[in-house]
């Protein structure tokens, strides 16, 4: 080590036989280093690193940065998931989740850790698509003695039916709050001071086996990985061959190497650096000795000092002795240990304080207060280890834990050995390159570039709708210029313009006061805080606001001002506290930006939001003919105790036609048809599941389905039509109607169709209809009735081409909306909205918000290629076979003439009544959303807020914009997919009334 001082020669694994190994005994003295006369068991006194080291740099394979989840309710150095240097960082691993002892799924640390925060987490995935964001399972207080947990892993290991029950929950745990892997913190296996049993060896590999076939059946990428100590006393009892088997790298803790407790170990108590590197390269021979690869192997760094009280401050150097713990620090309160940003502020306050640089360990360390001493690592430490981490190919670089820097990001600064673009500007360069207009116009409008000054004629400043209409649709008066325009029997001016979406407030006149010169002078200038918008200024000024009056300037000009956006700054929480020397400062700095909201709950928790069975039709395969008159409901009685999947359409002369949909299959048969998987009519193998994130941005997540006739992975998916056959009762109320929505003529002098030969002979058996070619290909059937070849072109078990595999937080709301009912009804929205602003937790207020996202989610799933291309698949089918239908019922003497030419008119006028709709709908909902949070702040003390309100506000203002400003942005089917813009085939030899 470079010491003279206690330490170990070599406590190592030996060669290794099915998880057993033999091991040299450690010699240990407070002298010098005591050296064994020769290896008496033919091993390697210094092995070499084995084959199959990493092909790039640690900090290029990947940068893993823990997060401590109890920091984001710390009253000082609170940091939350975005404050994270995510431009530093590969992936995150959230420390910690618990294991509930009773159904061993995964839960928070303890009740005052929100589960929000785990969605908060894996959220800051959308400011940085590539991150990956792992949930770290256990921990150091997880296995403590006298705790309901320590026994868990063990007892979860031991039993096939529980490690299986832990599997299916993870993968549950994950697919719910969008994380991409586990990492196993089982401190530790096999060791009896940490409630260890010797069977823990075999049975951790069974349960990494376990856990890695359920994530591979899923469907899901998901990663496995697992903490490993450098200590060989916890080590031994870990079998590493055989569990790096089913792991993608394990995270070896290459920190505390020491710390007070070595007072109660051979060591002794003396002061050594808890990362140095002597002792790092001893520990990881132990890896060597059973040929783990060192490109598995993920090298821990400590964003943390382990410090001591000195027993003489007169000896200060690593080997001297300790009387105990340091004093606690400011924030981490705790004897012992200070986090990187405390140790910075120690250096910061004491400018005399001159670090030592131990070359040899590769450590940092220094005195402060007279006798407090404290090891850590800096740029140059830091080199040291990623130089020798490189040499001998190690696997990527771990941080615990990135919490733990300070607001400037130095420690990450100093590891990478470059800067950290901030979150904030990650977050905005990410948002320009997958939208720059939209970033450009967010700018401008945040600085007033898009804000204008009217020059027209003068106007009366009181007269509100003159001063409106000179701004114009979408503009809002936020000032005025008097330009000459004032006198005694006119209060007049000209108003100041900006866009009614990013219109500034508090706006001011500047430059009437200015102090100098004479009276009449005007300097130009807005204040600090202040920027002149649009170059706008005037030689009288005006309103509504000024900090003089609106006499003309004799020299120079007024200016307009409003608060610049980029210069508000908020610094909160701030508080002084003594540490045994001087006052340090704990502060918590915001940004003015809104923390962007989250949508990430679970919507199937809202009554009939999600349907239980993803089968939408359940018919049979004969059907009887079901003509109902509309005075008796014998009919519909009998259908119903039949359990069939129906619609009924009220037609013309008060019949009521019933419809009967096909079969199709559960998701979890849906590719078991030998049908399924023969090419040509095969379902799509995508399944779209609704992305928990942020609000604004992307809410849908396209994932590959596997191979074979039961691919894993589709739990909680339905099997769903893209062309809902529901349609079919509107399509046939419309053309026998002869008007579309009950009052509008169609065009083209299209002429109602019979509805007395519809109703008749709708299900009536026609058998030249058999002669017609099978619905969807060679696999299909050839129905004999008109409303089973109808239904058929929407998507059966026969023809299952068009259907998808949707999540059923999708499928449920988009079947209400076809049938123009809203995805969660308004009673509902009100109390969710209650809920909200009366907890004041992001959790209700999440669900609020991710109730009304449902709408943009399921437009945007409609916008996918994927969609498009099965929705026209199923609409032209359809369109085919009433073409046939049309054909055969005219030769049989029963015309529904044009039946074919109102199908392409009846659904392009339904699909934009069903946008306008939902528009309708998403501004209820925020109005709904919105009253409820303006009630509840009206009863708070002036100037007060709830502290949801920021974000929510912000949200619902970004969707009314959306919605109201930009004519429904986000809730638009593509134009491209209305039937005028698609190619429709035509029954063969061009009959079929009037197809197109």
């Amino acid at each position: 080590m470079g010491h003279a001082v206690a330490q170990a020669v070599i406590v190592a694994m030996a060669q290794h036989t099915v998880g057993k190994a033999a091991f040299l005994i450690a010699e240990l003295s407070r002298s010098a280093p005591v050296r064994l006369q020769g290896c008496q068991s033919n091993c390697v006194l210094n092995p070499s690193p084995p084959g199959g080291g990493a092909d790039e740099a640690i900090l290029t394979n990947k940068v893993i940065g823990y997060y401590e989840s109890w920091a984001a309710s710390l009253t000082c150095h609170e940091i939350k998931p975005t404050d994270l240097p995510l431009d530093a960082l590969t992936h995150i691993n959230f420390a910690f989740a618990y294991i509930d002892p009773g159904s061993y799924e995964i839960v928070t640390m303890d009740t005052s850790t929100p589960s929000s925060l785990f969605s908060d987490t894996t959220n800051v995935k959308s400011i940085k698509p590539d991150l990956s964001v792992f949930v770290s399972v256990g921990g150091w207080s997880f296995s403590d003695n006298n705790t309901a947990t320590q026994l868990l892993y063990g007892e979860i290991a031991v039993d096939a039916g529980k490690r299986q029950t832990f599997a299916n929950n993870v993968v549950k745990f994950m697919r719910q709050y969008g994380f991409d892997g586990l990492d196993i913190d089982w401190e530790y296996p096999g060791a009896p001071d940490r409630g260890g049993n010797p069977d823990d060896t075999k049975n951790y590999v069974l349960l990494m086996q376990t856990l890695r076939s359920t994530f591979d059946a899923s469907g899901g990428k998901y990663g496995l990985t697992f903490t490993t100590p450098s200590s060989y006393w916890y080590l031994r009892w870990f079998d590493l061959p055989n569990m790096m088997k089913y792991a993608d790298w394990t995270n070896f803790m290459t920190y505390d190497l020491h710390g007070v407790w070595d007072a109660s170990d051979p060591i002794g108590a003396i002061v050594q650096g808890h990362t140095n590197l002597t002792e790092i390269k001893l520990a990881v021979e132990l890896f060597w000795r059973v040929d783990i690869s060192p490109a598995d192997i993920v090298m821990g760094f400590g964003f943390y000092g382990r410090s001591f009280t000195l027993s003489d401050p007169k000896c200060t150097t690593p080997g001297c002795p300790f009387s105990g713990a340091s004093n606690p620090g400011p924030c981490t309160a705790t004897g012992g240990i200070l986090g990187y940003y405390e140790i910075l502020d120690v250096l910061n306050e004491d400018p005399s304080i001159q670090p030592v640089h131990d070359t040899t360990d590769a450590v940092m360390y220094f005195v402060f207060d007279k006798n407090q001493w404290v090891s850590f690592d800096n740029e140059e430490t830091f080199q040291q280890k990623v130089d020798w981490a490189n040499g001998v190919g190690l696997g990527g670089a771990m941080i615990w834990a990135s919490d733990l820097d300070d607001d400037k990001y130095t420690a990450h600064t100093a590891l990478l050995g470059r800067s950290i673009v901030s979150t904030s500007t990650l977050q905005l360069e990410n948002k320009a390159l997958s939208a720059p207009q939209a970033v450009i116009s967010s700018i401008a409008g945040e600085n007033g570039q898009n804000c204008f000054a009217y020059t027209g004629k003068c106007l009366q400043i009181d007269d509100t709708n003159s001063m409106q209409a000179a701004c114009g649709s979408g503009f809002t008066v936020v000032g005025w210029d008097d330009a000459g325009c004032g006198s005694k029997k006119c209060h007049c001016g000209k108003p100041i313009c900006c866009p009614t979406s990013q219109a500034p407030k508090q706006c001011i006149w500047r430059g009437d006061n200015n102090g100098q010169g004479s009276s009449s002078d005007c300097d130009a200038q807005c204040a600090p805080g202040e920027i002149n918008i649009k170059g706008i200024r005037s030689s009288w000024g005006g309103g509504f606001l000024n900090d003089g009056n609106t006499d003309k300037c004799g020299r120079g000009f007024k200016v307009f001002c409003c608060p610049d956006p980029e210069f508000l700054q908020l610094t909160q929480g701030c508080s002084y506290t003594k540490w045994g020397r001087q006052q340090a400062a704990c502060c918590s700095v915001q940004v003015a930006p809104v923390t962007p909201a989250t949508c990430s709950y679970n919507l199937c928790n809202n009554p009939g939001f999600c349907t239980n069975d993803g089968n939408p039709g359940i018919a049979q395969n004969k059907r009887d003919l079901a003509i109902i008159d509309s005075e008796s409901s014998e009919g519909l009685h009998t259908l119903e105790k039949r359990g069939q999947d129906h619609y009924v359409a009220n037609l013309p002369n008060g019949i009521n036609l019933v419809i009967i949909a096909t079969v199709v299959r559960a998701i979890s048969q849906l590719f078991q048809d030998q049908n399924a998987n023969s090419g040509p009519v095969q379902p799509i193998r995508t399944q779209f599941r609704l992305i928990p994130g942020f609000c604004i941005g992307p809410a849908i997540n396209l994932i590959p389905i596997g191979p074979g006739l039961n691919p894993p992975g589709l739990t909680g998916d339905q099997t769903e039509h893209p062309l809902e056959p529901q349609f079919s009762k509107r399509y046939l109320e419309t053309i026998t109607s002869g008007l579309l929505r009950g009052t509008t003529a169609p065009p083209n002098n299209l002429q109602p169709v019979n509805a007395d030969n519809i109703g008749h002979y709708w299900d009536y058996p026609l058998h030249q209809l058999g002669q017609y070619p099978k619905v969807g290909g060679p696999s299909g059937i050839q129905p004999v009735t008109a409303n089973d070849r109808m239904m058929e072109g929407f998507g059966s078990i026969d023809w299952p081409k068009p259907l998808m595999a949707v999540d059923q937080e999708i499928n449920g709301p988009k079947g209400r909306m076809f049938k123009l009912q809203p995805p969660t009804a308004v009673n509902r929205l009100t109390l969710l909205a209650r809920n909200a602003v009366h907890s004041d937790q992001q959790m209700d207020a999440d669900a609020l918000l991710s109730s009304i996202r449902s709408a943009f989610a399921i437009f945007e799933y409609m916008n996918t290629n994927e969609f498009i291309t099965n929705y026209n698949l199923a609409r032209n089918q359809v369109r085919t076979q009433i073409g046939y239908i049309e054909t055969v019922f005219a030769n049989a003497n029963i015309p529904i003439t044009g039946a074919q030419a109102w199908w392409d008119v009846v659904l392009d006028d339904f699909m934009r009544q069903m946008e306008t709709y939902m528009i309708g709908w998403v501004t209820q909902a925020n109005t709904t959303a919105e009253a409820a949070y303006v009630a509840a702040n009206a009863n708070l003390p002036q100037g007060q807020t709830l502290r949801t309100w920021a974000s929510v506000q912000t949200t619902l203002n970004q969707w009314r914009t959306m919605v109201v400003t930009n004519g429904g942005q986000g809730l638009r089917f593509a134009a491209a997919t209305y039937s005028a813009a698609v190619q429709l085939p035509q029954p063969p030899g061009g009959a079929g009334g009037g197809g197109a």
